[in-house]
């Protein structure tokens, strides 16, 4: 569980304490990596993608926690959820 760093060039995904890449690309000083979250909800691992700010990752990070201890559903973005009946219409 935690928040992860993708390596920009190969697309590798590791931890946030990382310097080199397993291709040897400088993660820490890449411009353009994006940040990725880790936790498990009902026994499977899920991960999202959430950009290019690793305080947009943080934030989303907390919401998954606290929403864990407090035992309410963990939510997506809501302007990523499309129903059959917006399709519909």
């Amino acid at each position: 569980m935690g928040i992860l760093v993708e390596c920009p060039a190969c697309k590798n995904r590791g931890g946030l304490k990382r310097k080199l890449c397993k291709c040897g690309h400088n993660v820490q000083k890449a411009a353009s990596k994006n940040y990725w979250i880790e936790y498990y909800e009902n026994g499977r691992r899920v991960r999202e993608r959430i950009g290019r700010s690793k305080q947009a990752a943080e934030n989303r990070f907390r919401e998954v926690q606290t929403a864990k201890a407090e035992g309410r559903n963990i939510r997506k973005n809501k302007n990523t959820l499309i129903t059959l009946g917006n399709l519909r219409d």
